[in-house]
C-alpha cells in the first residue's frame, strides 16, 4: 500500500497595497488608507484640492464646480474661512472623479490623452463624459468596467 504523499504547502503572497487610496494622490491629499480618506471626508476636503483635481485636468476650477454641483460663491465663502469643503456629497463625486481620473491614466499612460477621454462625450455614457457619469451612484465602477473592456479589446 502507498502511502499518500502529503500536499505542498502553498505560500501566499498578499495583494500589492498601493501607498494611497485611489484618488487620494490626484486631490493632492496625503491619507494612506481608505479609512484615512474616508475620515477626510467626514472632516471636509480642502478647498486646494478642487483646484489641484481642475489642474490635472486642465478644466477651470468653475467648470469643475459646475461639474461637482457646487456654488462658486459657497466654494469661494469655504475657500475664506478655513479652506475646507464640508459637503459629503460633493466630496465624494469628487472622490469618485478622482478615481476614475487615475484609472483612465493608468489605462492610457497618458495624463493627456486620459484627460481628452474623460471630458469627451460618449454614447457609451448616455451622452455624458466619463467624467460626467463618474459622479452618478455606482458611475465610478462603470467607468473603470469600460475601461478593464478597452483593456481586453472589448469595445462597448
Amino acid at each position: 500500500m502507498m502511502t499518500p504523499q502529503p500536499l505542498p504547502r502553498r505560500t501566499s503572497t498578499p495583494p500589492h497595497t498601493p501607498s494611497q487610496p485611489a484618488g487620494a494622490a490626484t486631490l493632492g491629499l496625503s491619507a494612506t488608507s481608505t479609512r484615512d480618506l474616508h475620515q477626510a471626508i467626514e472632516r471636509g476636503l480642502p478647498t486646494t484640492s478642487i483646484k489641484t483635481f481642475a489642474e490635472t485636468l486642465q478644466l477651470t476650477v468653475k467648470r469643475l464646480l459646475e461639474l461637482l454641483d457646487l456654488n462658486e460663491s459657497t466654494y469661494h465663502d469655504n475657500r475664506r474661512r478655513g479652506g475646507v469643503i464640508k459637503n459629503g456629497l460633493v466630496n465624494r463625486h469628487l472622490i469618485d472623479m478622482a478615481r476614475a481620473t487615475e484609472a483612465a491614466r493608468s489605462y492610457f499612460g497618458d495624463l493627456q490623452a486620459a484627460q481628452r477621454w474623460l471630458t469627451t462625450p460618449s454614447a457609451t455614457f448616455d451622452g455624458k463624459t466619463p467624467l460626467e457619469y463618474a459622479r452618478y451612484p455606482g458611475g465610478t465602477e462603470y467607468v473603470t468596467t469600460v475601461l478593464a473592456r478597452l483593456e481586453h479589446g472589448v469595445y462597448t
